[in-house]
């Protein structure tokens, strides 16, 4: 190792190549195996290593790089004939690293995988070959430095390339590295260095008013999350896997986008559900000094609490409760939420109508949720006034709480009543609906 060792032919006859193997006290409990013959001609030549196992474990393969080249002066009729290893890692980065191949890359303690793992503190080299030749020939990075660190994606190491490389942990923070790969004579080298003074190869700019998901397609394990109105640094977390984004909207609805294509890309909607909430009820007492139990503070907004009785009442604005959240369909139904699973057939939905089978004139009728049904038509079809009143198609209907002022509590059932009865206390106290989005 390291110093030259002097050789010539002791038999001009014989043929003119050579074989090589790893030395027997390499590996004592192994069988060294002699490499296929290579020439001594100038030029580049790989060549694989076996050591035979006793115990029927698979073999043992160094993986060499062999430079032949003619010296140079007095040496003109010398060939220098180099041998070292096919890949050689140099840590430039500020991190302690970790390198296993992508097989042995498991966060369950395995005795096995751990003598595989390969450790590089900064600024230092060393020779990497692959522990099993039989798997994927994939390198998986991990921070040492970094608390429950995980490893990164597979990646080749067999051709030139550059790139980010993404490394997450177990908070789904990212850590970018860049790993520089060339091959220079019979090897190829891995350097990799910080990425912070780099841009990043993708940014994902969100100018909407809600919050979305994106991972790279086929990896729904790592999402990332880029709020409104922000942006978000990102690299693959599989390099080998195409070069495709998929990104999630609130609601579940997600589109596939080729970064590869530098285009428009398909269109991205998303269901954006709402409350229907009294106006006058959401005073902020926090900041108004009001008493907590003011009605002004209650935040009442249309509830089903009790999905068997299907009757709407009055409830304090609950975050992500479903039995609150309501959408307004393109033919004026108001779909309720909590009542059907998550994106159920139309079969499955209910709506907001009436109790009564019909409206009576001169009398307040309570509010419910029911199967669509054509032949309700102008109870269950809805709309919003310019003036925050909900209506239904039926001439001259809209919401109130029952008792006007004072039915404004928790828990009062909803009426129905004509609007000849509901206009002036309506305008004199401002109770009025508004539509809050969730987002």
């Amino acid at each position: 190792m390291v110093a030259p060792l002097l050789f010539s032919f002791s038999d001009y006859d014989a043929s003119p190549t050579v074989v090589a193997r790893v030395g027997s006290g390499v590996h004592p409990e192994g069988l060294p195996q002699w490499c296929r013959p290579f020439t001594l001609q100038p030029g580049v030549q790989v060549r694989r290593l076996r050591i035979s196992l006793k115990d029927n474990r698979p073999d043992l393969v160094y993986i060499v790089g062999i430079e032949i080249r003619p010296g140079r002066g007095q040496y003109r009729s010398t060939r220098i004939i180099t041998l070292s290893a096919y890949y050689q890692i140099h840590n430039k980065s500020s991190y302690k690293l970790q390198f296993t191949q992508k097989c042995f890359a498991t966060t369950v303690s395995d005795p096995g995988a751990q003598a595989t793992y390969l450790t590089a503190v900064p600024n230092c080299f060393l020779p990497f070959h692959w522990p099993r030749l039989d798997k994927d020939q994939l390198l998986c990075v991990r921070l040492m430095d970094v608390r429950y660190c995980h490893w990164s994606g597979g990646f080749r190491i067999d051709d030139n390339n550059s790139f980010h490389l993404n490394i997450r942990d177990s908070n789904e923070a990212m850590y970018f590295l860049r790993i520089e790969i060339l091959l220079q004579g019979a090897a190829y080298f891995i350097v990799i260095t910080d990425a912070d003074t780099m841009p990043p190869p993708i940014r994902v700019d969100n100018f909407s008013q809600v919050s979305l998901q994106f991972h790279q397609t086929g990896m729904t394990r790592l999402v990332s999350k880029v709020k409104p109105l922000s942006s978000v640094a990102y690299a693959w977390d599989e390099p080998t896997l195409p070069s495709t984004l998929t990104v999630i909207a609130p609601g579940g609805i997600s589109a596939v986008y080729d970064l590869n294509k530098l285009e428009e890309g398909p269109g991205l909607t998303y269901e954006n559900f709402i409350y229907i909430a009294f106006t006058g009820t959401f005073k902020d007492y926090n900041s108004g000094g009001a008493d907590a139990l003011d009605v002004e503070c209650q935040q009442l907004v249309l509830d089903v609490p009790d999905s068997d009785s299907c009757k709407v009442v009055l409830s304090r604005k609950q975050h992500g409760a479903r039995s609150q959240l309501w959408r307004m369909t393109a033919d004026g139904h108001l779909q309720h939420e909590g009542s059907s699973p998550p994106r159920a057939p139309p079969d499955k939905i209910m709506v907001l109508d009436i109790c009564g089978p019909a409206p009576q004139p001169s009398q307040y009728v309570g509010l419910m949720i029911r199967r669509p049904d054509k032949r309700r038509t102008s109870t269950q079809s809805w709309r919003f006034t310019p003036d925050g009143r909900l209506c239904c198609a039926h001439n001259n209907m809209c919401v109130q709480a029952k008792d006007g002022f004072f039915g404004l509590r928790r828990g009062q059932f909803l009426p129905k009543n004509y609007c000849l009865y509901i206009s002036i206390p309506f305008k004199i106290l401002e109770w009025t609906l508004m539509i809050i989005l969730i987002s």
